[in-house]
């Protein structure tokens, strides 16, 4: 039987400054960014041991840290946390990140804009 292991960050909230348009780099905006890391972490929780897996607080600081830099596309930034996590984590096989700009400047009412980034430690030269 294979399993399959992930790690979810959900809707970390967070105000930067990003965007084509000088007002969102003096104003900025909301965000909401999404994690999932697929890893072998089996032996962490036979063991209950945190050494053996991938801590989601640093994951957390690694998403902070790179919403914090400011950059013209959430494209550019959701790239940086994808490759982030996989540099960072050995164990990590696979990493998807969302990132949303809630109410975008655009006409009409929009919710959000979202980029998704996913890659897998085997494709990293695409």
């Amino acid at each position: 039987m294979k399993t399959i292991r992930l790690i979810r960050l959900n809707n970390i909230r967070i105000h930067a400054f990003h965007g084509a348009i000088p007002t969102e780099n003096v104003v900025g905006a909301d965000y909401i960014v999404n994690v999932e890391v697929k890893a072998d972490w089996g032996d962490a929780a036979k063991n209950d041991d945190l050494t053996k897996t991938i801590n989601y607080a640093e994951i957390n600081d690694i998403v902070r840290e790179e919403m914090h830099k400011q950059r013209v596309l959430i494209e550019t930034v959701a790239e940086s946390i994808v490759d982030r996590i996989l540099q960072s984590f050995t164990q990590a096989e696979e990493a998807e990140v969302s990132v949303a700009k809630l109410n975008p400047p655009m006409t009409g009412e929009i919710e959000s804009a979202e980029v998704i980034v996913r890659k897998h430690r085997m494709c990293d030269t695409e």
